[in-house]
């Protein structure tokens, strides 16, 4: 059985006067020669080809010796109408899909077959038409007096992020990398110090007054002291609560998705449960110092201080005494 091709639709838009306006001056130049391109729009079930005139022209003015002319929703040496950038970010966005599942939608949808570097230029594009400075007038102005902060790490990056819950918005957001390098197990002393003074170096962060009050309390007595697991092996070992997190998603889901418990009783009791059954779980505990090979274990002169602490017994074998 064959497969039913799709319709094809052709579109032709032209914008190739004899004579055009400079787009930086206004003044007048005569067109030098038509350029002819087609590309691809959006069409349900179908392959919409739009087929555009644009012109070049001799300018009369010091701008530049020529320029062309744009259609209005067609980007300059573009391969896409800008209606198709537009379907790729209603996807991303409203429909919260996936960079593979944008491909897919639009190849059924429009029979399109994008690469993953447009739909990254989609996102570009779209940021480039924004007004960051009428977002922050019409936050002022509807901002409600009470601020939330919290901060979310997306892969490698931390996301600091401020809202306003009241009205219900995001306010502002900021990456705080520069930081958090300042405290990285991967450095030495020297490296972390270079980058203590390239953070307090910056113009930006000394022109923002928020910032620079902020950065002032820094002081190098308190980095001094901030870094001081650098200079010892037990700065090695694992800082970060993300493990006490993962347990409070647990009892969470203990105590919401199968159980339902409300009373506070009840809830104590399996908590309780829980650390109990954790602390009898055997388990093995890091190292942070290896002995060398071929090193004999020291014996020990003491006994025992704690029942739990003394060697196991085989029954019929009579104790040998330590040492």
């Amino acid at each position: 059985m064959e497969a039913i091709r799709p319709r094809v639709i052709h579109e032709y838009r032209q914008q190739a006067p004899k004579k055009a306006p400079c787009p930086h001056c206004g003044s007048l130049g005569r067109r030098k020669q038509k350029l002819y391109r087609t590309i691809r729009g959006v069409a349900y079930q179908s392959i919409l080809l739009v087929h555009i005139v644009t012109a070049e022209y001799r300018a009369r003015c010091s701008c530049g010796r020529t320029f062309r002319t744009q259609i209005p929703g067609i980007e300059p040496k573009a391969k896409y109408t800008n209606a198709v950038r537009e379907a790729v970010l209603d996807r991303l966005l409203e429909d919260h899909m996936s960079l593979e599942r944008i491909q897919a939608a639009l190849r059924r949808d429009f029979f399109l077959e994008l690469s993953a570097g447009f739909v990254y230029d989609c996102l570009h594009w779209k940021l480039q038409q924004l007004d960051h400075a009428d977002y922050r007038a019409w936050t002022l102005a509807e901002f409600s007096g009470t601020l939330s902060i919290d901060e979310i790490h997306l892969g490698r990056y931390t996301l600091l992020l401020a809202t306003d819950p009241l009205g219900d918005f995001p306010v502002a957001f900021a990456f705080v990398d520069q930081v958090h390098k300042l405290f990285e197990r991967a450095q030495t002393l020297q490296q972390a110090r270079q980058r203590y003074h390239d953070l307090l170096a910056q113009p930006d962060y000394a022109a923002n007054p928020d910032l620079a009050r902020a950065l002032a309390m820094l002081t190098p007595e308190k980095f001094e002291k901030m870094i001081a697991f650098l200079r010892s092996p037990v700065g090695q070992r694992l800082r970060t609560n993300n493990h006490v997190e993962r347990t409070n998603r647990q009892l969470r889901h203990y105590e919401k998705v199968r159980y339902h418990w409300r009373r506070a009783r009840t809830i104590v009791g399996f908590v309780v449960l829980a650390m109990h059954r954790s602390w009898h779980r055997p388990r093995q505990r890091p190292r942070l110092w290896q002995p060398p090979p071929n090193t004999p274990a020291p014996r020990s002169t003491h006994p025992a201080k704690h029942p739990l602490q003394c060697p196991p017994i085989q029954v019929g074998e009579p104790r040998r005494a330590a040492g």
